[in-house]
């Protein structure tokens, strides 16, 4: 292993050699530097068979997971060094459910059915919704189950699988932590799909989707609260954000003071992901306010 210090600033690089290492136990000593004001940072690393090692969870990590660096910090040389983890796998991990999850299924679909860029028409979404209003009758709503479900189980396979691409590539977090990291990659991918130019949807079902991995009662309770405010209303936007603030609300009704001592960290992923959903909906609110918003079986959706 080499390592070395470069620039006014003492910018850190390591050299460690061709991953995945998979063979034999290699430790690499830790490099320390000085830091201005007093206290040393060091950077150490050792790579391990990844199937000797069990991580948090229970869950064995599969064969082939990457060296694993270790970024701690120290007072002195004398005093023991307080870890700040090995993010390089969870960072990883998070970085491939982005790409999947951007993947526009919406947006594929309208391009190979009708030859329609849907950026284009109607709402500009690159969603179900948008995607149906360019068939009729039945198609219409089989367009939309089947964009909406792929669109679904990109959220589901991040939330459910993420966390053991983190295992095998070798992160130390444990399962729950990595499936929210994955989950939540899934999410911003379809919101900012890096395919095109950061410019997504409304992260609805892809939402739903990694919500049903955590909390299946939750989903339950945000597919009911959709289906009565679009049957009130006829607003489907107004049906996705009753359905997303319904979703943490469900979360707490169903654990109870429960949800403070055990599954706090779910619930606040939860607030924050309707959040982000009710935030990409801010101008449907701004034409439901103004009554142009349009409505379930309207004659001038596109």
């Amino acid at each position: 292993a080499r390592a070395g210090l470069s620039g006014v600033d003492g910018t850190f690089h390591v050299r460690r050699g061709p991953c995945p290492c998979v063979t034999t136990s290699v430790n690499v000593p830790p490099v320390a530097m000085p830091m201005r004001g007093g206290g040393t940072f060091v950077m150490a690393g050792h790579s391990t068979p990844t199937a000797a090692r069990a991580p948090p969870g229970g869950h064995p990590a599969a064969p082939g997971g990457l060296p694993r660096t270790r970024v701690s910090w120290t007072a002195s040389p004398e005093d023991s060094p307080i870890d700040l983890g090995s993010p390089i796998a969870e960072i990883l991990a998070g970085v491939l459910s982005f790409a999947i999850g951007g993947i526009p299924f919406g947006w594929l679909f309208a391009r190979f059915a009708k030859g329609i860029d849907l950026r284009t028409v109607g709402s500009g979404n690159i969603g179900a919704t948008n995607a149906s209003r360019l068939f009729e009758g039945g198609w219409s709503v089989a367009a939309f189950l089947f964009i909406f479900a792929l669109d679904f189980g990109k959220g589901l396979c991040a939330a459910l699988f993420g966390y053991k691409l983190g295992l095998w590539l070798g992160a130390d977090a444990h399962a729950e932590f990595l499936s929210v990291i994955c989950g939540a990659g899934a999410i911003l991918g379809h919101v900012f799909t890096p395919y095109l130019g950061f410019k997504g949807g409304k992260g609805v079902a892809t939402t739903l989707g990694v919500v049903t991995a955590f909390a299946p009662w939750s989903s339950l309770a945000a597919v009911g609260t959709w289906g009565l405010l679009v049957g009130l209303t006829r607003y489907i936007s107004l049906g996705s954000i009753g359905a997303m603030v319904a979703i943490p609300v469900a979360y707490i009704i169903h654990f109870g003071d429960r949800t403070w001592k055990e599954g706090l960290g779910v619930f606040l992923f939860f607030v924050a992901l309707a959040g982000i959903v009710v935030w990409r909906h801010r101008e449907n609110i701004l034409r439901i306010l103004k009554g142009s918003e349009r409505k379930l079986g309207a004659t001038d959706q596109l």
